[in-house]
């Protein structure tokens, strides 16, 4: 029993973080898309350097947080996608 109560508080307080780490990483993505917009409409060729510098740090972060989103849903592969047979002789 206190094996049970146990696993079970670990397995509720590792849901409960996969779930606040998922938050954490679409709240961050937000002001991401923003930056990168704000970069595509002010393209100008006296900041142009600047610019491209800032856009390749932040897909260096959303790199990094997409391949985190990743790695949190592999336990969770089933809910993104339908795996079934498909017959391709059609």
């Amino acid at each position: 029993m206190i094996y049970e109560d146990t696993l079970k508080t670990f397995i509720d307080k590792y849901t409960e973080n996969e779930e606040l780490i998922t938050l954490w990483i679409h709240d961050i993505k937000i002001p991401i898309s923003i930056i990168k917009l704000v970069i595509d409409e002010n393209m100008d060729l006296s900041f142009e350097p600047t610019l491209k510098d800032i856009d390749f740090q932040v897909r260096n972060i959303d790199d990094s947080l997409n391949k985190l989103l990743y790695l949190t849903r592999l336990d969770d592969f089933d809910k993104d996608f339908i795996i079934s047979n498909v017959n391709i002789k059609k």
